[in-house]
Order: structure tokens, then sequence, then C-alpha cells
């Protein structure tokens, strides 16, 4: 075989690798973030009529991201975590201790329950039950889905 054949089959790996997409992050967010690539799987669960809440979800994390997750888990009233894609602003939440129905509205995440000390690490997410917040819930689960997140429905 030629060397200038040989040559060529060394390049072809190089410039697939070159031209494939590789999305990187726009930049870091700063305060409480928490980017969709960091979520490996999702539980949507169906509410009876006499839930206090609206929709709700069960987030599987990606664990080494507990360490600054862990964090977010001690805040007090009325602070917020940016839901993020590639580091670029998807939506707001509230951070809430537990899951509660005790909020003004929109939606909400705790990394206490369903077990954030459990492997793989969990966070609820959960809207307040009005129309809009349900259309705010329906919006992140479809963003989930355009981002090839597993979701699966809950009983």
């Amino acid at each position: 075989m030629k060397k200038s054949h040989l040559l060529w089959f060394l390049l072809i790996p190089l410039l697939s690798l070159s031209c494939s997409k590789n999305e990187e992050w726009k930049s870091t967010p700063e305060g409480a973030y928490l980017d969709i690539t960091e979520m490996t799987k999702v539980t949507v669960y169906d509410l009876t009529p006499d839930w206090y809440y609206g929709q709700r979800a069960v987030i599987e994390l990606k664990s080494n991201i507990r360490e600054r997750v862990q964090s977010y888990s001690w805040v007090g009233k009325n602070n917020f975590l940016t839901i993020t894609y590639l580091g670029e602003s998807v939506m707001r939440v509230e951070i809430q201790w537990v899951l509660s129905d005790s909020f003004p509205g929109g939606m909400a995440i705790s990394f206490q329950d369903p077990g954030f000390s459990e492997d793989p690490l969990k966070c609820w997410i959960w809207s307040h039950g009005t129309d809009a917040d349900e259309a705010e819930f329906d919006r992140f689960i479809e963003e989930l889905r355009s981002r090839k997140v597993p979701i699966k429905q809950g009983k």
C-alpha cells in the first residue's frame, strides 16, 4: 500500500472527529443551577384531583454534581435555581426544603426528597397546580424530551 493511501486512512478518523457536532457550555451560570445535561432520567407522576400539588417528577442526577447541589439543599426561603441547557437559562424554579404546596405558584425543586443521599442522586420538581403552572411544567418536560433525557411515567 502506498504511503499516501495510508495517510488518508489515518486522516479520515481525524476529519470525522473535527466535523462532528460537539456541544459545549456557553458559560457556567452564576448562583444555583441545574443543567439538563446533568439529568439522567425523569419519572413523571400523575396526581389525583385531591392532591395539593399540580404535576411532579423525580429527576435522577449524575453523581459528580452531588457536592455542588448539596449546597442548594440548605437555602432559606425565596431562593431560586436556574435550570439551564449547556449553561444557557431555560427556566427558574423556587428551591424548597421538602415537597410542599406552600409556595405562591410556579414550579419548585427539592433536593431532600425522595432521597438526596441515595445513589443515584435524586430530586423532586413539581408545579403548584394552576393552569399556568401546569403549562410551565409541560414546557419543562418537552424541553427535556427535546434534549433526549429519558422520561418515563410513574405509578
